[in-house]
C-alpha cells in the first residue's frame, strides 16, 4: 500500500474517531446545569427576528459537528474501499447525505425551530427524487 493511500486512511480513522470523541465528552460532561444556567444567562441573540437560546443552539451545533467529523470520516473511508460497489464514491456521498439531513432534522425537532426540519425532509425527498430520475 502506497504510503499516500496509508496516510488517508490514519486521517479518515482521526476524523471518525474525533467526531466519536467530541460526541461522547459534550454528552457526558458538557451537558450539565452549570453550564446550561451559564450559557442560557446570554439573551441578547436574535435569530431570524426572534431571541435565540444560545444552550439550545450550543447544544444543536455541537451534536451536528460531531455528527458530521464521523461523516467525513466515513466518506474517506468509503473512498478508500471504493472497488466494493457497496462502498463506491457515488453510493457513499448519498448515504453520507441522508444520515447529514437526518440528523439535521433530529436538530431541529430538539434543539433548533421546525423551518430546520422542514428543510431536512425537502433535501430527503429532493435526494430520493433524484435517484428516481437517475433510473430513467
Amino acid at each position: 500500500m502506497k504510503t499516500s493511500r496509508i496516510l488517508f486512511l490514519i486521517v479518515s480513522a482521526m476524523f471518525v474517531a474525533i467526531g466519536s470523541l467530541h460526541l461522547t465528552v459534550h454528552f457526558s460532561a458538557l451537558t450539565n446545569d452549570d453550564y446550561q444556567a451559564a450559557l442560557s444567562a446570554i439573551d441578547f441573540l436574535q435569530l431570524s427576528g426572534k431571541p435565540a437560546h444560545i444552550w439550545l443552539l450550543w447544544q444543536g451545533f455541537s451534536m451536528m459537528m460531531g455528527v458530521g467529523l464521523i461523516g467525513i470520516g466515513l466518506l474517506n473511508l468509503g473512498y478508500l474501499l471504493g472497488n466494493s460497489p457497496l462502498f463506491s464514491p457515488p453510493i457513499a456521498v448519498f448515504i453520507i447525505m441522508i444520515l447529514f439531513l437526518i440528523v439535521v432534522i433530529v436538530s431541529g425537532f430538539l434543539y433548533f425551530e421546525m423551518a430546520q426540519v422542514y428543510g431536512g425532509i425537502l433535501g430527503i425527498g429532493l435526494l430520493l427524487l433524484s435517484l428516481f430520475y437517475k433510473k430513467k
